[in-house]
Parts: C-alpha cells; structure tokens; sequence
C-alpha cells in the first residue's frame, strides 16, 4: 500500500513537473509573441511618423509654392499693369501732340 502511494505520489510529481516545464514554455512563447507585436507596434508607430513628417514636408512644399506662384502673379499682373500704363501714356502723348499741331495748324489757317 504505501509503495502503491509512493508510486502515485511519484508519477503526481512527475506530472507536475512536466507540466509546469509545459507551463513554462507557453509562458516563454506568450512572452516572445508580445515582445513582437510590441517591435510591430514600434515600427508600425514609426512608420505612421515617418509619414505624417513626410505630409508635412509636402504640405510646406505645396505652401512655398503656392507662395511663390502668387508672388510671381503679382509680378506677372504689375509688369503688365507697368506695359498698359505705359502704352497709355505713350497714345496720350500721340493725341497730345495731335492736338497740338490741329491747334497749331487751325491757328496758322484762321490768322492770315
């Protein structure tokens, strides 16, 4: 009887002990497994990052050259505003000098 009990004890013992080492190693696995989504999540979170850095940077670009293409829009709109101003002045001028030499030619034909 009490080698029947010993015996039950042993292989109790040897079940405990091979099934805490079961234990263990799904222990071990389930660590491994979480310090590899938490590099996935690392990388993913530094990929997400990268990107929005990226979004930024573009964004900054598309900025400065909407910037840029306003400025030279201006400069465009004043070198024209420039050219019509003086296309103006040079068909005043004409007109003025018209009218000059009708006055001249009116006052030369009506004074003698």
């Amino acid at each position: 009887m009490k080698l029947m009990i010993l015996s039950l004890m042993a292989v109790a013992l040897l079940a405990a002990a091979s099934g805490s080492d079961y234990f263990d190693q799904l222990r071990s696995e389930a660590h491994e497994k979480d310090i590899e989504a938490r590099q996935q999540a690392r990388a993913a979170h530094e990929q997400a990052r990268e990107a929005r850095e990226q979004a930024r940077q573009a964004e900054k670009q598309a900025r400065e050259q909407a910037h840029e293409l306003r400025i030279a829009g201006k400069e465009q709109l004043r070198d024209q505003m420039q050219a019509f101003q003086a296309q103006v002045r040079r068909e005043s001028e004409r007109i003025r000098r018209q009218i000059r030499q009708e006055m001249r030619d009116f006052q030369r034909d009506y004074t003698y």
